[in-house]
């Protein structure tokens, strides 16, 4: 993973839209049921189950992220503690 920002922006971006179809979902799920149609009741019930499982792709995305910026940040301090031996 080169571009860090990109994909934690990409991540937060799932999370907040994940909760955004879980909650529509429930609203054309059980809450406006009797007013409409079952195409849209159908597909309320399938955000549902898409919404959690984009919040687990980004969950797990961010913790990518963050293991990847740890290992860069392990990597550039031993790179600065032998820049560091070789100037001595």
């Amino acid at each position: 993973m080169r571009n860090l920002p990109l994909f934690r922006r990409i991540s937060i971006y799932l999370m907040e839209m994940s909760v955004l179809i879980t909650l529509t979902g429930f609203y054309f799920g059980y809450v406006v049921n009797n007013r409409v149609g079952l195409a849209t009741q159908v597909a309320g019930h399938l955000m549902l189950l898409l919404g959690p499982s984009a919040m687990k792709f980004g969950y797990v995305l961010r913790l990518a992220v963050a293991e990847e910026g740890k290992r860069a940040n392990r990597r550039n301090e031993a790179l600065g503690a032998a820049t560091l031996l070789a100037l001595r």
